[in-house]
């Protein structure tokens, strides 16, 4: 489609000209929709440089063909932002009657929103990918772990202070002060706790991966698997809302609800596993909840 073709192109170039680049993309666009229709309809020229003539008819049609995609381009554009926040209801109310508003949440700065994506400095220039984020027990993003810009996660693993991330643009793109060559001088990051010791970087002790707890459920008070840990949403570093998700059918439908971060205890398995757990009062509540 047009809009795709646009922002995948500019996605290569330095994010400063991104805005640039989408009027250019769209004036190409438009200069190409005007002369294809006349040319495939007239091969009539004049005597002077062969500058091709071309019937009102055809301009008007080239024209109108323009505004449709240019039309096309902008509600893309707009169902794209709305997109950017999901309105999620909180699993727990608000009060004891039982009233609760929905969560508004900011996908750019959730863990699935983070996790895969580039990160570029402030010159523009794409330096690695975001792989992981290591939480504390408190929910505090501690470090982030970055690849070193291998598009398809086989390169190094360089692991930061998570504050390193100074901001993410209006496009979700995350911006941090560094260069390929400080991650490929930085000293490496291993998930093996077998290289404990070696020059290498490691999850802490109570140390959580967020890529982990994407993969972890949420159990009742009886230990029984309640629901899915869909996404994790952050704000000023520290892990906010936890999305779940429930009552899907071989992974497709159900519905989501978002709770405290911390209302849940995180916990880990004999095998160093995370998972979420439910005192019997939420669990109460949450039953009722996905009975509503």
């Amino acid at each position: 489609m047009f809009s795709y073709n646009i922002f995948s192109s500019c996605k290569n170039m330095k994010k400063p000209y991104f805005g640039l680049m989408l009027l250019a993309g769209v004036s190409v666009l438009g200069f190409s929709m005007i002369s294809a229709p006349a040319i495939a309809t007239s091969q009539r020229t004049s005597d002077q440089n062969d500058v091709p003539q071309y019937s009102s008819e055809e301009v008007e049609e080239g024209l109108n063909e323009t505004k449709e995609a240019v039309s096309e381009t902008a509600e893309n554009v707009s169902e794209s932002v709305q997109e950017t926040y999901q309105d999620i209801k909180k699993a727990f109310s608000d009060d004891n009657r039982g009233m609760s508003n929905p969560v508004k949440i900011n996908m750019n700065t959730t863990a699935s929103g983070m996790l895969g994506k580039p990160v570029y400095n402030e010159s523009g220039e794409r330096v690695a990918v975001v792989r992981d984020i290591i939480l504390n027990r408190d929910g505090k993003a501690v470090m982030v772990v970055l690849g070193d810009g291998d598009w398809l996660g086989l390169g190094k693993l360089a692991a930061f202070d998570y504050r390193v991330i100074t901001k993410t643009n209006k496009d979700g793109d995350i911006i941090a002060p560094l260069t390929e060559a400080m991650i490929d001088d930085s000293v490496p990051f291993s998930y093996q706790t077998s290289e404990e010791g070696s020059n290498v970087k490691m999850v802490p002790k109570n140390g959580y991966s967020v890529s982990e707890l994407l993969d972890s459920g949420l159990l009742d008070s009886q230990g029984q698997r309640t629901a899915e840990i869909e996404n994790i949403s952050f704000n000023n570093g520290r892990a906010e809302w936890l999305v779940v998700g429930f009552g899907q059918i071989l992974g497709l439908g159900g519905e989501k609800a978002a709770m405290d971060f911390d209302d849940p205890d995180l916990l880990s398995d004999k095998e160093g596993k995370p998972y979420f757990k439910l005192s019997a009062t939420q669990s109460k509540k949450f039953e009722a909840f996905k009975d509503k």
